[in-house]
């Protein structure tokens, strides 16, 4: 069957993630949380709810070394997501055996994403 009529196995979406080290240290590898809403539909609910019982999180591991001032480029499937919400580097670990998670919320909002394209930027805020 062409690409182009193939029918996927379940409703989702692929994403493509491209990171960026502003570090002078070899990042060795990365773990990032991808937030989302199922594919099925769904009301939206008129008060928000923290933590919103229906939203789903899936952890990815990230391999291979990303030099310093250099990017990479990973993709993900998410067949079970129709909606992605927010993309969060959960952790990086550095070629001399360190590792950087978010502290605190700042430290959160300084690996972010932006929507076109999708690169999570400021890598390794502080360590």
């Amino acid at each position: 069957m062409p690409v182009d009529q193939a029918k996927p196995d379940a409703p989702g979406q692929g994403l493509r993630l491209t990171l960026k080290n502003a570090r002078l240290t070899q990042v060795a590898s990365a773990e990032v949380a991808v937030r989302g809403y199922p594919s099925a539909i769904r009301v939206a609910p008129t008060v928000l709810r923290n933590p919103d019982p229906d939203e789903i999180v899936r952890f990815f591991p990230v391999s291979g070394a990303i030099a310093p001032g250099e990017s990479t480029s990973f993709e993900f499937s998410l067949k079970d997501l129709g909606t992605v919400t927010r993309i969060d580097v959960e952790s990086l670990t550095y070629a001399d055996g360190t590792v950087w998670r978010p502290a605190n919320f700042m430290d959160r909002l300084s690996c972010r994403v932006s929507r076109a394209p999708m690169e999570v930027t400021g890598i390794g805020g502080r360590r």
